[in-house]
């Protein structure tokens, strides 16, 4: 069904922590030249307007586009199952990057008082899937978080810095970007040589950086 736009609000949880303008530039083009193809979801306020759980992106680029109306699903949901729905999706269409997957999880966790085996049997990941995203989100010293935002590290690399005390994690940081280590096994025993103790790496070598 279609819905005016102005009658529709954001969703409870921000999920992105910036806005990708030249992809609501390119969107919003694709959408006056070729139609949406795909309705958002969202769910009905009790004051008579909707809440977007899904499709945050293509409302934006509707209203830059000048739109007045939008293809839209309602569903009736909670608070609850329409903040998990607002993550899968998003996850589904990569529109996240790690450290952002990892403070909505943790915003979400906190909401609800999920452990983190909770919230991973709901989005359906493991454990550690979940574990290494809010670490990453929340134990990194700024200089690391903008090295992964920038891509001078990958997120197999941030997630071996983040088991590093934050005051020395630039520091550790330093010698990664100035070795070019990308590879997490190289990373893993660097940090082991750094810190001298051999605790940080005890089940971890060997695995593959595809197991982060």
């Amino acid at each position: 069904m279609k819905i005016d736009i102005d009658k529709i609000d954001e969703g409870r949880f921000v999920i992105r922590e910036e806005i990708n303008e030249e992809y609501v530039d390119q969107l919003s083009k694709s959408l006056l030249e070729d139609g949406q193809w795909d309705p958002i979801i969202v769910r009905p306020k009790e004051d008579g307007r909707y809440e977007v759980v899904s499709g945050h992106y293509r409302l934006k680029a509707s209203i830059k586009g000048g739109l007045k109306e939008i293809e839209a699903t309602v569903r009736d949901l909670t608070d609850e199952d329409a903040d998990v729905l607002s993550l899968k999706t998003n996850l589904i269409r990569l529109e996240m990057t790690a450290r952002e997957q990892g403070l909505v999880l943790s915003k979400m966790m906190e909401a609800y008082s999920w452990s983190q085996s909770e919230i991973a049997e709901k989005l359906n990941v493991g454990h550690d899937w979940v574990g290494r995203r809010i670490r990453v989100a929340l134990s990194l010293h700024v200089d690391v978080a903008e090295a992964l935002d920038s891509g001078k590290i990958n997120f197999s690399v941030a997630v071996v810095i983040s088991g590093i005390a934050v005051l020395r994690q630039p520091e550790f940081l330093k010698i990664i970007l100035e070795r070019k280590i990308t590879d997490q096994d190289e990373a893993w025993i660097l940090r082991k040589v750094f810190l001298n103790d051999t605790i940080y790496t005890i089940g971890y070598q060997g695995k593959s950086s595809d197991q982060l």
